[in-house]
């Protein structure tokens, strides 16, 4: 088990916002509701006896579930009920995001201190970008939607390096830092595997440089990558950069000079890198790939996005081969 902090953001149907804080102890990983077939929620406890309606909702009595899926697959849960029991509205969150009863007490304490807002509805985001939680309370009725996040294609540039056909509809998108160790695993592991499916898949990998401040050779490797990849070398440099870290032990101008031997060995010209590197050619491109991990929301490197989708385990590709299908 995980302990972990949950940072969630409220926002108002107004304008207002501001940010709260849920410590969530000993909280593992979500084991989602949503992602399965309707008919996984729909056998669940909290849903057994509704009945399919004329408009394809679920209905019992006063209560209302709605199901919006893509590819077979739940991507939201909206749920309606003159039940407006805010435990109850806790205890079906708790479930539907998949964070269970761990969950439930802080997400209960949440929507009692913030009860007077809930008229007008109240809309959270987890810190993992999981999902976006949505609950209101008027005229009697309760009201709360669960949806898997998905980040719109604007938040990831288009100008990156690309593996793979550069039109390929689905892209699997690493936000990496040369210096990070789990890069480097990832890198060296399940990398060379989604490179050779790319093709099959009809997928492409793009790589977006997120160099953490506290490690003082990721930014300058970042932009030695691009300096490759100036002279169509980024791959190659990439796998040569994660293969032989040890100038991630040294003095900046020491990893710049192994840089330039990488360079040579991958049969560069060398002059042309060293001066990119000296110049700073791609300092700019460097800071956009740090922007575009601000707007993904990025809590750490690596962190891993199928289209749209955050991936929460990089390692199973049954979650990539889903993602992969919802992205379509």
């Amino acid at each position: 088990m995980l302990t972990r902090m949950l940072l969630i953001r409220l926002y108002h149907k107004t304008d207002m916002k501001r940010i709260l804080a849920l410590a969530l102890a000993s909280l593992g990983a979500a084991q989602a509701q949503l992602m399965n077939p309707p008919e996984f929620i729909l056998n669940s406890s909290f849903f057994q006896g509704h009945q399919k309606a004329a408009d394809g909702s679920y209905k019992k009595g006063f209560n209302t579930l709605k199901l919006t899926s893509k590819a077979g697959l739940v991507l939201k849960a909206e749920y309606t009920s003159n039940n407006t029991n805010l435990q109850t509205a806790a205890q079906l969150i708790a479930y539907l995001t998949g964070y269970g009863e761990s969950f439930e007490e802080p997400v209960l304490n949440f929507l009692k201190q913030n009860q007077k807002e809930l008229s007008r509805g109240v809309s959270v985001l987890d810190q993992d970008s999981q999902y976006n939680i949505s609950v209101v309370q008027q005229s009697g009725l309760l009201g709360l939607s669960v949806e898997r996040h998905q980040f719109p294609e604007s938040t990831f540039p288009k100008n990156v390096p690309t593996y793979g056909d550069p039109k390929a509809k689905v892209a699997i998108r690493i936000l990496s830092d040369y210096q990070c160790p789990y890069c480097q695993r990832l890198a060296t592991t399940v990398l060379s595997s989604w490179k050779k499916q790319a093709g099959s898949l009809g997928i492409k990998i793009e790589h977006h440089h997120f160099p953490l401040s506290y490690h003082q050779n990721a930014f300058p490797a970042a932009e030695a990558a691009e300096c490759a990849n100036a002279q169509g070398k980024f791959w190659e440099f990439t796998d040569a950069a994660f293969q032989d870290w040890n100038w991630t032990k040294k003095p900046v101008p020491d990893a710049l000079k192994d840089f330039s031997r990488m360079a040579g060995k991958l049969k560069l010209d060398t002059k042309k890198f060293d001066r990119c590197l000296a110049t700073h050619q791609f300092k700019d491109r460097v800071n956009e790939g740090l922007k575009t991990g601000q707007a993904a929301r990025l809590t750490g490197t690596p962190s891993v996005y199928v289209g749209g989708f955050k991936v929460v385990d990089y390692n199973n590709w049954k979650e990539m081969m889903t993602l992969i299908q919802l992205s379509q």
